[in-house]
Parts: C-alpha cells; sequence; structure tokens
C-alpha cells in the first residue's frame, strides 16, 4: 500500500517530519503494526508517497500521518465479494467547488455519496482536474450562466496551468476540499490520465515536437505523479498502465491512452480518414494481451479513459472511433485486434471501464456477430463537470446500447459507477446519481471460465 500525504507546514524543512503509524483496526487498543518515517520537503511542494509493506491479507487497517486519520483494507485470496466506485471528470466547464449556499452542499459532495457505500476500492478514470480551463467565481457560460464555485481567499479565480506551480495549484484546489479528502482518506484506489490533467485532446507525442507545449507536458506530468500515490517500475518510474488484483473474482488492468498514442495524421472533419495509428502502442498493448490471457479472476475490468464507439475530442478526433465502420485502419484496428485475441482464446468476463463523453451509458458487444455479447463497456461521467447529450454510436465493433442517457447543462446527470460482485462471481452494476440514488442497473452472471 501506498499512502499519499501533504504537509505544507514551512517547519517540515528543519526536521519536524511526521511519521506514519498504522494498526490493525480490527484489535482493540490500536496496537501498533508499523511506523515510518516520512520524507517530505519543498522538492514535491511537500507531498510524500510512503510505501507499506508486510501487511496481512483480508485485513483492515486504520493509519495515522501527522494531524490525519484514514483506513484501508488489503484483499486476500478469499475475498470473493467485491464492492467499487468509478467515474471521471471533476471541476471542468465552470462546475468547480459548490459555494455552501448551494441546494446539494458545499464542495463536491458526490463524494459523500461515494463513500456512503463503504467501497472496497475507488478507480479514477481521469479528468480529476480540468488544467486547461479557468475556474470563475461566477461561469461565464451560457448554460450554466447561475452557477457559482469556490475560489481560494485572495485569488479573483483558478487560472488554466501553464507551468509546475498552477498544475500544482490545481491538484490542491479539489484535494483540499474536506468531501473529496475524507473519501480518499477512507478508499484505496487506482487511478489514469485524461487529456484535462494537461492540455484537452493532448497525446505525450505531439506535445514533445514544440518545446513550449513540451514544458507544459513534463511540468503536467510531474504534478499528476506528485499529487497521486503513483509508483511507477524502477525502469519506467512514470508509467501509468498496471494492473492489480482484488480476490479472485477482479483483475484490474488500467490503460494510458495519452502518452503512448501517435501523432494526429490530420485534424480534419473527413469521417473517413482514422486521425491516428495507434492509441496503446505495441509495448503497451503486448502487456494488456498477456495480461487478459493469463488472468483467472472471474471479470477482466479494463480501465480506459476513452470510450470505444462514441467520437469523442477536437474534430472527433481524440478516441478510438473514427465515425465509419472500419475496422482495419487507424486506432480502431488496435481494439479490433485485441478482440480478436478475446475472441479467439475464449477470454470471458471481460469489461471495459469508461467515461469521457460527459454522460453515462452501457453497452455491450457482438464484434463477430455471433449472437452473444463478447464483452461489456459501463461508463460513469461526469462526477461534476458539464453535462452532455448522447451522440450517434460507431457500430464498428457491434455495440447494443443497453442504456445512454445525457443532456447539454444543469447537474442532472452528475453520477459515479458502482460496482459490486458477489460470493458466486456474478456482478451488479449501477450508475448512481449525485446523491447515490440508482439510475440504470445491469446484472450479469458469472461467466463460464473458458479461458
Amino acid at each position: 500500500v501506498v499512502i499519499w500525504y501533504r504537509d505544507a507546514r514551512t517547519n517540515v524543512e528543519i526536521g519536524d517530519v511526521p511519521n506514519l503509524t498504522w494498526w490493525n483496526a480490527a484489535l482493540p487498543g490500536r496496537n501498533m503494526a508499523g511506523r515510518l518515517e516520512v520524507k517530505i520537503d519543498a522538492t514535491a511542494d511537500y507531498t510524500s508517497k510512503t510505501l507499506i509493506t508486510g501487511l496481512t491479507p483480508g485485513t483492515e487497517y486504520g493509519f495515522s500521518i501527522g494531524a490525519r486519520r484514514g483506513r484501508f483494507k488489503t484483499p486476500s485470496s478469499d475475498t470473493k465479494k467485491v464492492n467499487f466506485v468509478f467515474g471521471s471528470c471533476l471541476g471542468g466547464q465552470g462546475f468547480g467547488r459548490n459555494l455552501a449556499d448551494h441546494p446539494d452542499g458545499e464542495g463536491f459532495p458526490i463524494m459523500s455519496a461515494m463513500l456512503n457505500y463503504k467501497p472496497d476500492f475507488f478507480y479514477c478514470n481521469g479528468d480529476w482536474i480540468y488544467a486547461d480551463e479557468t475556474i470563475h467565481p461566477a461561469s461565464p457560460q451560457d448554460y450554466n450562466k447561475d452557477r457559482t464555485s469556490f475560489i481560494p481567499p485572495g485569488m479573483d479565480n483558478l487560472p488554466a496551468a501553464i507551468d509546475l506551480d498552477s498544475f500544482r495549484n490545481r491538484y490542491k484546489y479539489n484535494l483540499e476540499e474536506p468531501q473529496l479528502a475524507s473519501f480518499l482518506a477512507s478508499t484505496p484506489m487506482w487511478n489514469t490520465a485524461d487529456d484535462h490533467e494537461i492540455r484537452n485532446d493532448y497525446g505525450g507525442k505531439k506535445m514533445e515536437q514544440n518545446k513550449e507545449e513540451a514544458d507544459i507536458y513534463h511540468a503536467g506530468i510531474q504534478a499528476f505523479f506528485e499529487f497521486w500515490p503513483l509508483q511507477g517500475p524502477p525502469e519506467e518510474p512514470k508509467r501509468l498502465y498496471r494492473s492489480a488484483s482484488w480476490g479472485p473474482n477482479v483483475d484490474l488492468f488500467v490503460l494510458d491512452t495519452r502518452s503512448y498514442r501517435a501523432v494526429h495524421v490530420n485534424e480534419d472533419d473527413d469521417d473517413d480518414k482514422p486521425q491516428m495509428a495507434y492509441i496503446l502502442g505495441a509495448e503497451q498493448m503486448k502487456w494488456l494481451s498477456e495480461g487478459l490471457q493469463n488472468s483467472k479472476a472471474t471479470w477482466k475490468f479494463i480501465g480506459c479513459s476513452i470510450p470505444l464507439s462514441y467520437k469523442t475530442g477536437h474534430m472527433d478526433s481524440d478516441g478510438w472511433s473514427d465515425g465509419n465502420t472500419d475496422t482495419t485502419s487507424g486506432a480502431e484496428n488496435e481494439v479490433f485486434t485485441l478482440l480478436e485475441q478475446i475472441h479467439t482464446n475464449q477470454i470471458t468476463g471481460v469489461v471495459f471501464l469508461s467515461g469521457d463523453v460527459h454522460h453515462p451509458f452501457c453497452h455491450s458487444y457482438d464484434p463477430f456477430h455471433t449472437g452473444e455479447p463478447l464483452f461489456y463497456e459501463i461508463a460513469s461521467t461526469p462526477f461534476q463537470a458539464l453535462c452532455l447529450p448522447v451522440t450517434e454510436v460507431d457500430m464498428s465493433f457491434n455495440p447494443t446500447v443497453l442504456y445512454a442517457e445525457g443532456e447539454l447543462g444543469g447537474e442532472k446527470y452528475f453520477n459515479f459507477g458502482h460496482v459490486t460482485i458477489d460470493e458466486d462471481g456474478n456482478l451488479a452494476f449501477n450508475v448512481r446519481d449525485k446523491k447515490g440514488a440508482s439510475m440504470f442497473e445491469l446484472n450479469l452472471p458469472a461467466p463460464s471460465m473458458a479461458n
């Protein structure tokens, strides 16, 4: 377990370093299980990431660091029941932290709604900040002209990020919100990045081509890793794609759809012209293919920040979909190659966790026209950002729309995804609104383990 912490006191520079302690929460008296000194200084804006090892599987722990308290539970090979939440898109398009007089309450109230379900873990599908947008005290957009947002004292607005300090400020704006802080202190998590962590529709390779853009890109990536409990492998410390398991029923494969994608061929509105040759790249695709093939989990969740069958981004050129049904060219061919492997090797229980399009949806897919779904895609977005209407579905992978709804503006469709799996491996997926009420439910029986 990696514990993230930030302490902005200047006296940490002179030796007043906090300790991290943890204990088995099921035992009386808070008998300490371990203590570590936290390494913290101004270099990473007083953030720290401390790795705890040697924990007992299937155990709930409490921990303290400085004045903060938190809890987490470790999975075990016997952990068959699983309960997790997921989603994306927080604080965009003028929907910053609520003021105290908001009807739903101050801050980010959807975080309390998620915490009420006491999830085993949380998966964030990106757009956790909108670094490329300014948050104003009163929204300038017509679609939410009456919307007001909290702005830190002494500031006229929270400007878009252009350097390391301003990227850091955007993370602090979100993480200092009490309901969000409480949720994260009590919920283990995994996450990935989408475009608004840095720039709308960005790709790492494209931003590297221009020095000014490259400086922004590297500043954004540095802040991202400073403000999340992420530790990549020694050979690639800022690698995002990775996998995790939660008992015998859940494997999670987290994708990075931004760092390795090809540079756009031509940004225009020609629907018949694929804009990117690939999004994941050969190495990440190989890792995913092998991981799915080797997985013995009942359900294999693929965390993917962009959807499979909705066009997204500027000129509809930011995601997998290119608007036509040809799967042999462009980035769609990456997906189709993966689906061929899933089909040929009879890999069962594949579910994509998607976001980005600012409306929730649920699709089943039968790309080889067998009459039965090969896999599912479930999506939750936005947590708290501009809601959008549902657009036309790309039929390349033969999806069936089981659910999709949205409208422009307002807060009606703020939502999060909630997945539960029972001891027999049966899955229930709910789209829940900002107060936790179900908007849609899908129930799937445990698949037979053909692979």
